[in-house]
Order: structure tokens, then sequence, then C-alpha cells
């Protein structure tokens, strides 16, 4: 009978033994991965260019400055093509409009736009 007892309480000393370190293993890990969190993405809050950003922050930053680049060269593009546009129509020389359109400088909706706001005049 004692022996019984005793590999019972053996047991339990065992696996209060195995809970505790597991329980300690966890809190390291729980602890190293918020500061890593903390390394990785602390700065990003910051708006001082000489911070060090996260991968993903650098990598978000670089697709927003990219698409607004890209948006206002579209729209640049737009407004040229559109002040061409009203150039050829007012000069009165189709030759003009044509040779723009081909060489992709105007599309045919602009000239017609440009034409109709000339015509308005």
């Amino acid at each position: 009978m004692k022996t019984k007892i005793g590999i019972v309480v053996l047991l339990c000393v065992f696996g209060l033994f195995g809970y505790s370190c597991y329980r300690k293993g966890y809190s390291n890990g729980a602890l190293k991965a918020a500061t890593e969190y903390k390394t990785e993405y602390g700065n990003d809050w910051s708006s001082d260019s000489s911070a060090k950003h996260s991968a993903s922050y650098s990598l978000g930053y670089a697709r927003g400055h990219g698409a607004g680049y890209a948006e206002t060269r579209q729209k640049d593009f737009i407004e040229c093509g559109e002040k061409l546009a009203q150039l050829a129509v007012e000069t009165g020389k189709p030759k003009v409009g044509a040779r723009l359109m081909l060489r992709g400088y105007v599309s045919p909706s602009q000239l017609e736009a440009a034409a109709s706001q000339y015509k308005q005049k």
C-alpha cells in the first residue's frame, strides 16, 4: 500500500514539476515574442525618417509612394493631352489633330471633347 501511495505522490510531483516547467517556458516564449514584435514594429508609429522601420512598413510606404507617383504621372499625361487637343482644335488644322492622335499624345475622346467645347464658345 505504501508503494502505491508513493507512486501516486511521485507522479503528482512529476506532474506539478512538468506543469511548472511548461508555464515557465510559455511565459518566456510570450515575453520573447513580445520583445521581438516591439523591436520589429516599435518605430512604425514614428514619422521620423531616421528611425528604423519594419519591412512591412517600408513595403507599404514604397507601394503608396509608387502608386501616388503613377497616379500623378497619369493625371499629368491626361491634362497634357487635353491641352494638346484644345490647341489642335483651335488651330483649325485637322492634320495636326490626326498627327497627335496617331502618335498617341491625344485620344479621340479628348479631341471630341475639345471640339465640342470650342463649338460652345
